[in-house]
């Protein structure tokens, strides 16, 4: 439970349903999402919310613990009041189209920590992009307090676009997601599919696979099934550790020698390629601790994962 940048996998859990929300910490996922949006229906919303914060206060021993609120406003105000309490990482906000929407946000979430003793911007906010309209607002969203973090939702967002949600389909939307976190210092979760589909998991694989090759940190699900292939793919791996750390010496190497490139296994390894050597390393010791590589003595200008 290090911080945003661990969360590989983000396993979404409806609030109403007991069974779910106690077995949540066993599925291996890095963070959970209480739900009190779409999977919980309408006549169940009140339910949701009775007993969520003794919830989140159980849950967040052994898990990072988020909750996805309404969009509907007066919703979203119950939802907050039932919600901010001790224990609670982030918010996950759905159908965000403009940063005016995260200034109210952040405005309700303020006077209910102010209220309840907590720290002033503790609890930050997840946005999910799922309109065409927010795709080209998406500077503007990035700009808006609390956030630390955006989601394409693939299928209100395929919907909005009148389009299939194929892998192919949603490659574009999300990698401008992506570019737009990047730009402004934010973590993208997601990847290009569908994350209704547990059925095919090596399908869901793969596109968590391409997901990390397109810059994600990690991404929601929605079964348990689903979390050891976002936990596999977006973790990197012992050869792509020990890659990284032999790109790292031969650039260090070269540079001793007054060279700005060293080759490699019949490629250049120069500094973008040492940078992004340095980062996968940096992501290993986030994931796992300053142990994790073997106490790789690692440069000291390696920088953030984010």
């Amino acid at each position: 439970m290090a911080g945003p940048e661990t969360w590989r996998s983000l396993l979404f859990v409806p609030a109403h349903t007991p069974k779910f929300v106690a077995a949540a910490p066993r599925s291996g996922a890095d963070a959970v999402i209480l739900d009190l949006e779409d999977s919980v229906p309408a006549d169940r919303k009140s339910t949701a919310r009775e007993g969520l914060a003794a919830t989140i206060t159980s849950l967040s021993g052994s898990i990072d613990v988020l909750v996805r609120i309404n969009a509907e406003p007066d919703l979203a105000v119950l939802d907050l009041e039932a919600a901010v309490t001790p224990g609670l990482r982030a918010i996950v906000a759905p159908k965000i189209g403009t940063s005016d929407a995260l200034a109210v946000l952040d405005g309700l979430l303020g006077r209910l920590e102010a209220s309840r003793g907590l720290a002033q911007g503790d609890i930050g906010v997840i946005g999910q992009i799922e309109d065409v309209e927010a795709l080209a607002a998406l500077d503007d969203i990035c700009r808006g307090p609390r956030l630390i973090g955006l989601s394409l939702g693939p299928e209100d967002f395929s919907k909005s676009a009148a389009m299939t949600p194929t892998p192919e389909t949603l490659y574009w939307p999300n990698q401008q997601v992506a570019f737009a976190c990047r730009r402004h210092g934010l973590l993208p979760y997601g990847f290009p599919g569908s994350i209704g589909e547990f059925s095919d998991l090596d399908a869901f694989g793969r596109n968590a696979v391409r997901g990390a090759e397109m810059g994600f940190v990690g991404a929601f699900c929605i079964h348990p099934r689903q979390v050891e292939c976002l936990n596999a793919a977006f973790s990197p791996s012992a050869a792509a550790i020990e890659d990284a750390r032999r790109i790292v010496e031969a650039l260090a190497s070269a540079e001793a020698a007054g060279q700005g490139a060293a080759r490699l296994d019949g490629r250049m390894i120069d500094a973008p390629v040492a940078a992004r050597a340095r980062a996968l390393l940096n992501k290993a010791i986030h994931l796992h601790g300053p142990d994790a590589l073997d106490e790789i003595d690692a440069p000291s200008d390696r920088g953030d994962s984010k």
